[in-house]
């Protein structure tokens, strides 16, 4: 056993290592840099930066060494510091941006796993108690619908209800005046008026796929 996770766990680094090359190589396949696209876009705005401000900016974010450099100062930051580098577009530490959203992910994959398990079970089990009946179609009916229809497609009918029906925008899980709030009960509350559709789109495949194992082995 012990030999086993062992290697699961080694093949696991191999693959994040793996992947993490391809990703950094993808990124740097397009021509041009943070830099030149911050220049560009100052010029735009009137403003013309002067070449040494450029090349003291690709020293300063090590654009001007070679990309197997850049990629081993920046893997070896994550490695040894944890440092994950700097988000050019938000303007601060990634490591920052993805605590910030850990704990929302994590509370949408459990709410996620909690709906696809009790809806699933409680539906599978009626389903096999009730077999050959008119619920029994329904229900079977509605589970093979959910493993069919596409998640994004769902999303979209769920967004569209929710604003035809509720006035409520649901892209993202606040609104404008609470994306940035303090935490208060009026945010909780925006908070749960928008979860629910990622729950639903993530928990559908999911829940159809428990209702058809249930209703078999029951």
């Amino acid at each position: 056993m012990g030999r086993f996770l062992a290697r699961r766990f080694v093949t696991m680094i191999v693959l994040l290592f793996g992947i993490s090359v391809v990703s950094f190589i993808i990124i740097e396949l397009p021509r041009g840099d943070f830099v030149s696209y911050h220049v560009l876009t100052l010029k735009a705005a009137g403003f013309e930066m002067a070449p040494e401000q450029v090349s003291n900016l690709r020293v300063q974010y090590g654009l001007d060494k070679p990309w197997y450099h850049r990629y081993a100062r920046w893997i070896g930051g994550i490695v040894l510091r944890g440092d994950f580098g700097w988000s050019f577009q938000n303007n601060q530490p990634v490591s920052e941006l993805i605590w910030s959203r850990v704990g929302l992910t994590a509370l949408i994959a459990v709410l996620s796993v909690t709906f696809t398990l009790v809806i699933g079970v409680v539906i599978g089990i009626y389903s096999a108690v009730h077999h050959h009946s008119a619920s029994d179609y329904l229900f079977t009916a509605f589970g093979f619908l959910g493993l069919s229809i596409p998640n994004f497609l769902l999303a979209l009918v769920l967004m569209w209800f929710g604003w035809s029906w509720f006035g409520i925008t649901m892209g993202g899980l606040f609104s404008r005046e609470y994306l940035h709030a303090a935490w208060s009960w009026a945010r909780l509350w925006d908070l749960l008026t928008h979860i629910w559709v990622p729950i639903i789109v993530l928990g559908t495949a999911g829940t159809a796929g428990t209702m058809r194992v249930m209703r078999a082995t029951t």
